[in-house]
């Protein structure tokens, strides 16, 4: 192991694991840090770098090949998030070769990995030795030290890393500045109740989290059924089916039709194949991350100069009221949304912007669109793709389905209605998500900073 940035390892103390919540009628004191607050007397406050031994991160010359895919782990703040809470490897490997070459340090089981940039104060423990790239320090604890805990504390105070981060390109958190950064210090036996109990009390919650997450996949599959039930059955339950000839369209009623995407609309086309400048202010200019249902959040979206808006407006790159709008490039391919305004605003190619014939409904094209029969040929025409991608060209030859223009009218306002009460059940699971993780980061701080006593059972 290289020299850490401060402080010696030594082994880690096992934790005792049966703990319970007891009323807290202990003295305090002050612990003269805002984020903190009081604490037990007998507890301290002190630097990181007096808890653990610091070891920076590195990486390997990309150019040189005998660096890398050598088994030995190596992860980057973009392989965990604080929520995985242990990590045993990342995307890619280096070589014995690779880690000598590096400034980077072989981390031992039980460490804790935190990210000093993009973001910063993401936290993790390995459950493998590893290393890491310069976006991390690791924090190799001392005789005296519950991982755990400190896992836990570092968790809860992400806001407060955060606001020691400095720089232009990206923020940061120097190595210094985390080294001195202050936490309460328990006794060890203190930690390990401590730890032991948030174990037990975040798999509760979690739980309950996973269980609001279930709840919201099976609503957006029930959402996802009505519609294409709707746009391959309509809305009577005794029409006459017939065989549509198209093995995922299946049945669909008497008289209606099957056909090409391009006969329901008068223009498919794309946004800019060129990138113009990012302005704080000035024109929207709408991409991909836009995309997301009826209408465009106009305040979120990226801002263009007035020339260069002028430029791609001419070129047929702004959309019109009733325009359907289909990501066609990027991890977000399928995502349909509709413009609901006549605000100017221009698209960049990544968006496929459909516009619907005079006797094609914008809203039952959006939703033919975003139902199973269309979206399932989506994903069928990226596959092999190493960039998910689908080409104007592709889009065009999509199946569809042409009814009448009254039919349209009434699948599309049976839909608003339907997926609108879908759509407020969802809002509430998530709601209730965010409620659940506030206090599950409540219960975290109230136990780690002894605001919450836990005695052994």
């Amino acid at each position: 192991m290289k020299a850490p940035i401060n402080s010696a390892h030594q082994e880690q103390s096992r934790p005792r694991p049966v703990e319970a919540r007891t009323p807290c009628d202990r003295p305090y004191k002050d612990s003269g840090i805002e984020w903190i607050g009081r604490i037990p007397e007998g507890w301290k406050v002190a630097p990181i770098k007096r808890s653990f031994s610091l070891f920076a991160g590195a990486t390997p010359k990309s150019d040189v090949p005998e660096y890398w895919d050598g088994g030995i782990p190596w992860i980057t703040p973009a392989d965990y998030c604080t929520e995985n809470v242990e990590i045993d490897g990342g995307k890619r490997t280096i070589s014995q070769r690779g880690m000598d070459s590096c400034a980077t340090t072989l981390l031992p089981i039980g460490s804790i990995v935190f990210s000093k940039r993009a973001p910063i104060g993401l936290v993790v423990m390995n459950s493998k030795p590893l290393c890491t790239n310069q976006g991390c320090i690791g924090c190799v604890p001392n005789s005296e030290v519950s991982s755990r805990y400190y896992y836990f504390v570092m968790s809860v105070f992400s806001e407060q890393f955060e606001l020691y981060g400095a720089g232009t390109t990206f923020k940061e958190i120097s190595a210094t500045s985390f080294a001195n950064f202050l936490l309460p210090v328990p006794t060890i036996a203190d930690q390990q109740r401590i730890a032991s109990y948030l174990d037990t009390r975040c798999a509760e919650i979690d739980s309950l989290i996973s269980l609001q997450e279930q709840m919201i996949e099976r609503l957006k599959a029930y959402k996802q059924s009505v519609i294409t039930e709707a746009v391959t059955r309509g809305l009577d339950p005794n029409a006459k089916l017939v065989p549509s000839g198209i093995d995922w369209i299946g049945d669909i009623p008497e008289g209606w039709k099957i056909t090409d995407l391009k006969r329901l609309c008068s223009s498919i086309t794309d946004g800019s194949h060129f990138s113009p400048e990012r302005q704080v202010e000035g024109m929207p200019y709408i991409t991909a991350a836009d995309v997301r249902g009826k209408g465009i959040d106009y305040d979120n979206a990226m801002r263009i100069s007035l020339d260069d808006y002028k430029q791609l407006e001419s070129q047929g790159c702004r959309p019109h009221k009733g325009d359907v709008l289909l990501v066609k490039d990027g991890a977000t391919t399928g995502r349909v949304g509709m413009m609901i305004d006549n605000e100017k605003c221009v698209l960049l190619s990544s968006v496929a912007m459909l516009t619907p014939k005079e006797d094609i409904d914008s809203d039952y094209l959006m939703y033919l669109i975003q139902s199973d029969v269309v979206q399932a040929r989506i994903k069928l025409l990226m596959a092999g793709s190493a960039m998910p991608r689908v080409t104007l060209k592709k889009i065009n030859s999509l199946m569809g389905l042409l009814i009448s223009l009254p039919e349209q009218h009434a699948i599309a306002s049976y839909l608003d209605t339907k997926c609108a009460d879908i759509d407020r059940l969802i809002a509430l699971k998530q709601q209730k998500i965010v409620t659940l993780k506030d206090y599950k980061k409540s219960v975290i701080y109230e136990a780690v900073t002894g605001k919450t006593e836990i005695s052994s059972v």
